[in-house]
Protein backbone atom coordinates (compact mmCIF):
# COMPACT_ATOMS: atom_id res chain seq x y z
CA UNK A 1 0.00 0.00 0.00
CA UNK A 2 2.61 2.58 0.75
CA UNK A 3 3.66 2.42 -3.36
CA UNK A 4 0.72 3.00 -4.04
CA UNK A 5 0.27 5.75 -1.54
CA UNK A 6 3.79 7.27 -2.90
CA UNK A 7 2.56 7.43 -6.41
CA UNK A 8 -1.29 9.18 -5.72
CA UNK A 9 0.76 11.78 -3.45
CA UNK A 10 3.32 12.08 -6.09
CA UNK A 11 0.11 13.07 -8.78
CA UNK A 12 -0.90 15.56 -6.55
CA UNK A 13 2.87 17.18 -6.21
CA UNK A 14 2.69 17.04 -10.10
CA UNK A 15 -0.11 19.22 -9.71
CA UNK A 16 0.34 21.59 -7.04
CA UNK A 17 1.13 24.96 -8.90
CA UNK A 18 -2.40 23.83 -10.22
CA UNK A 19 -3.95 23.69 -6.53
CA UNK A 20 -2.04 26.19 -5.61
CA UNK A 21 -3.57 28.69 -7.69
CA UNK A 22 -7.34 27.65 -6.92
CA UNK A 23 -6.16 28.12 -2.86
CA UNK A 24 -5.55 31.67 -4.23
CA UNK A 25 -8.61 32.08 -5.64
CA UNK A 26 -10.91 30.58 -2.73
CA UNK A 27 -8.49 33.41 -0.41
CA UNK A 28 -9.37 35.78 -2.80
CA UNK A 29 -12.71 35.01 -2.29
CA UNK A 30 -13.55 35.35 1.07
CA UNK A 31 -11.09 38.39 1.55
CA UNK A 32 -13.45 39.89 -0.80
CA UNK A 33 -16.87 38.65 0.42
CA UNK A 34 -18.03 40.17 3.93
CA UNK A 35 -19.53 36.60 4.67
CA UNK A 36 -17.64 34.67 2.58
CA UNK A 37 -15.52 33.08 5.53
CA UNK A 38 -17.03 29.53 5.00
CA UNK A 39 -16.22 29.30 1.31
CA UNK A 40 -13.11 28.05 1.86
CA UNK A 41 -15.10 25.37 4.27
CA UNK A 42 -16.94 23.71 0.71
CA UNK A 43 -14.42 24.60 -1.87
CA UNK A 44 -11.31 23.38 -0.32
CA UNK A 45 -13.17 20.26 0.75
CA UNK A 46 -14.90 19.30 -3.04
CA UNK A 47 -11.14 20.37 -4.61
CA UNK A 48 -9.77 17.70 -2.59
CA UNK A 49 -12.84 15.11 -3.24
CA UNK A 50 -12.12 16.07 -7.12
CA UNK A 51 -8.53 15.30 -7.33
CA UNK A 52 -9.19 11.65 -5.30
CA UNK A 53 -11.57 10.79 -7.95
CA UNK A 54 -9.23 12.62 -10.71
CA UNK A 55 -6.16 9.64 -9.39
CA UNK A 56 -8.27 6.71 -11.30
CA UNK A 57 -8.01 8.64 -14.77
CA UNK A 58 -4.35 8.60 -14.19
CA UNK A 59 -3.88 4.82 -13.36
CA UNK A 60 -6.54 4.12 -16.40
CA UNK A 61 -4.33 5.44 -18.76
CA UNK A 62 -2.18 3.31 -21.13
CA UNK A 63 -3.65 0.26 -19.17
CA UNK A 64 -1.65 1.89 -15.68
CA UNK A 65 -4.44 -0.15 -13.80
CA UNK A 66 -3.80 -3.39 -15.41
CA UNK A 67 -0.27 -2.77 -14.15
CA UNK A 68 -0.54 -1.92 -11.28
CA UNK A 69 -2.16 -5.25 -10.44
CA UNK A 70 1.13 -6.95 -11.77
CA UNK A 71 2.99 -5.63 -8.54
CA UNK A 72 3.10 -6.69 -4.93
CA UNK A 73 -0.54 -4.73 -4.78
CA UNK A 74 -3.36 -6.89 -5.08
CA UNK A 75 -6.82 -5.40 -5.74
CA UNK A 76 -8.12 -5.02 -2.07
CA UNK A 77 -5.09 -3.32 -1.29
CA UNK A 78 -5.68 -1.35 -4.36
CA UNK A 79 -9.21 -0.31 -2.87
CA UNK A 80 -8.28 0.10 0.70
CA UNK A 81 -5.39 2.74 -0.36
CA UNK A 82 -7.75 5.06 -2.49
CA UNK A 83 -10.09 4.87 0.50
CA UNK A 84 -6.87 5.93 2.72
CA UNK A 85 -5.75 8.06 0.09
CA UNK A 86 -9.64 9.95 0.22
CA UNK A 87 -9.95 9.92 4.08
CA UNK A 88 -6.22 11.62 4.52
CA UNK A 89 -6.64 14.12 1.54
CA UNK A 90 -10.33 15.39 2.00
CA UNK A 91 -9.75 15.56 5.74
CA UNK A 92 -6.74 17.50 5.68
CA UNK A 93 -8.21 19.90 3.22
CA UNK A 94 -10.96 20.07 5.98
CA UNK A 95 -8.87 20.95 8.28
CA UNK A 96 -6.77 23.60 6.63
CA UNK A 97 -10.55 25.30 5.44
CA UNK A 98 -11.78 25.12 9.11
CA UNK A 99 -8.68 27.29 10.20
CA UNK A 100 -9.35 29.34 7.65
CA UNK A 101 -12.72 30.09 7.91
CA UNK A 102 -12.33 30.21 11.97
CA UNK A 103 -9.42 32.88 10.98
CA UNK A 104 -11.77 35.06 9.00
CA UNK A 105 -14.80 34.78 11.62
CA UNK A 106 -12.71 36.39 14.14
CA UNK A 107 -11.35 39.14 12.09
CA UNK A 108 -14.50 40.29 10.25
CA UNK A 109 -16.40 39.19 13.67
CA UNK A 110 -14.61 39.41 16.36
CA UNK A 111 -17.46 38.33 18.90
CA UNK A 112 -18.34 35.61 17.55
CA UNK A 113 -17.36 32.14 18.84
CA UNK A 114 -15.52 29.79 15.38
CA UNK A 115 -17.41 27.12 17.32
CA UNK A 116 -20.44 28.52 15.15
CA UNK A 117 -18.79 27.19 12.07
CA UNK A 118 -18.45 23.57 13.22
CA UNK A 119 -21.97 22.82 11.81
CA UNK A 120 -21.84 24.11 8.66
CA UNK A 121 -18.54 22.81 8.52
CA UNK A 122 -19.27 19.04 9.52
CA UNK A 123 -22.23 18.60 7.02
CA UNK A 124 -19.55 19.94 4.25
CA UNK A 125 -17.14 17.59 5.15
CA UNK A 126 -20.56 14.91 5.23
CA UNK A 127 -21.65 15.84 2.08
CA UNK A 128 -18.43 15.84 0.22
CA UNK A 129 -16.32 12.91 1.59
CA UNK A 130 -19.85 10.57 0.92
CA UNK A 131 -20.33 11.79 -2.24
CA UNK A 132 -16.64 10.87 -3.20
CA UNK A 133 -16.62 7.16 -1.34
CA UNK A 134 -19.97 6.92 -2.89
CA UNK A 135 -18.34 7.15 -6.83
CA UNK A 136 -15.39 5.01 -6.11
CA UNK A 137 -17.15 1.81 -6.83
CA UNK A 138 -19.18 3.40 -9.57
CA UNK A 139 -15.56 4.10 -11.17
CA UNK A 140 -14.45 0.85 -10.58
CA UNK A 141 -17.61 -0.50 -12.09
CA UNK A 142 -17.83 2.49 -15.02
CA UNK A 143 -14.59 4.01 -15.52
CA UNK A 144 -13.62 7.09 -14.58
CA UNK A 145 -16.05 9.00 -17.00
CA UNK A 146 -19.28 7.30 -17.33
CA UNK A 147 -18.50 6.21 -12.94
CA UNK A 148 -18.93 10.28 -12.58
CA UNK A 149 -21.55 10.87 -15.03
CA UNK A 150 -23.45 8.15 -13.19
CA UNK A 151 -23.02 10.27 -10.12
CA UNK A 152 -24.16 12.90 -11.35
CA UNK A 153 -27.22 11.77 -12.13
CA UNK A 154 -27.77 10.46 -9.02
CA UNK A 155 -27.09 13.43 -7.06
CA UNK A 156 -29.57 15.16 -9.41
CA UNK A 157 -32.20 12.67 -8.31
CA UNK A 158 -31.58 12.91 -5.09
CA UNK A 159 -31.99 17.14 -5.05
CA UNK A 160 -35.02 16.72 -6.90
CA UNK A 161 -36.54 14.06 -4.53
CA UNK A 162 -35.33 16.15 -1.32
CA UNK A 163 -36.96 19.21 -3.76
CA UNK A 164 -40.19 17.98 -4.02
CA UNK A 165 -40.83 16.37 -0.48
CA UNK A 166 -39.86 19.79 1.11
CA UNK A 167 -42.44 21.49 -0.59
CA UNK A 168 -45.26 18.91 -0.33
CA UNK A 169 -44.70 18.31 3.30
CA UNK A 170 -44.17 21.76 5.06
CA UNK A 171 -45.62 20.64 8.23
CA UNK A 172 -44.01 17.76 8.63
CA UNK A 173 -40.88 19.20 8.53
CA UNK A 174 -41.46 21.79 11.00
CA UNK A 175 -42.28 18.90 13.44
CA UNK A 176 -39.33 17.02 12.43
CA UNK A 177 -36.76 20.17 12.71
CA UNK A 178 -38.22 20.45 16.59
CA UNK A 179 -37.91 16.92 17.67
CA UNK A 180 -34.53 17.02 15.84
CA UNK A 181 -33.70 20.14 18.29
CA UNK A 182 -34.77 18.31 21.34
CA UNK A 183 -33.33 14.81 20.82
CA UNK A 184 -30.18 16.58 19.43
CA UNK A 185 -27.39 14.40 20.81
CA UNK A 186 -29.39 10.85 19.89
CA UNK A 187 -30.01 12.28 16.17
CA UNK A 188 -26.28 12.63 16.32
CA UNK A 189 -24.53 9.82 17.39
CA UNK A 190 -27.19 8.15 14.82
CA UNK A 191 -26.11 10.12 11.74
CA UNK A 192 -22.53 9.16 13.12
CA UNK A 193 -23.23 5.40 12.85
CA UNK A 194 -25.09 5.52 9.46
CA UNK A 195 -22.63 8.03 7.96
CA UNK A 196 -19.69 4.93 8.75
CA UNK A 197 -22.34 2.53 7.63
CA UNK A 198 -22.48 4.08 4.26
CA UNK A 199 -18.76 4.31 4.09
CA UNK A 200 -18.02 0.82 5.25
CA UNK A 201 -21.12 -0.22 2.32
CA UNK A 202 -19.04 1.78 -0.41
CA UNK A 203 -15.41 0.03 0.59
CA UNK A 204 -17.39 -3.17 0.65
CA UNK A 205 -19.02 -2.91 -2.42
CA UNK A 206 -15.91 -1.27 -4.23
CA UNK A 207 -13.96 -4.21 -3.67
CA UNK A 208 -16.16 -6.90 -4.69
CA UNK A 209 -15.81 -5.20 -7.67
CA UNK A 210 -12.33 -4.86 -8.34
CA UNK A 211 -12.14 -8.45 -7.40
CA UNK A 212 -14.38 -9.15 -10.85
CA UNK A 213 -12.84 -6.80 -13.01
CA UNK A 214 -10.85 -8.16 -16.29
CA UNK A 215 -7.74 -6.21 -17.13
Amino acid sequence: MKGLMIKDWKLLKNQGRFYAVIVIFALIIMIANESGYTFAGYYLTFLASLFTLSTFSYDEENGGTGFLMTLPADRKTYVKEKFLFGILLTGGSWLVSCLLSAVFLMIRKPGESPLSLMPPMFGFLAVFSLLLFAAIPMILRFGPERGRLGLVGVIGIATLLLIAVSRTAGGAAEALGSVLTRYTAIFAVIAVVLYLAVILACYRISVRVMEKREF
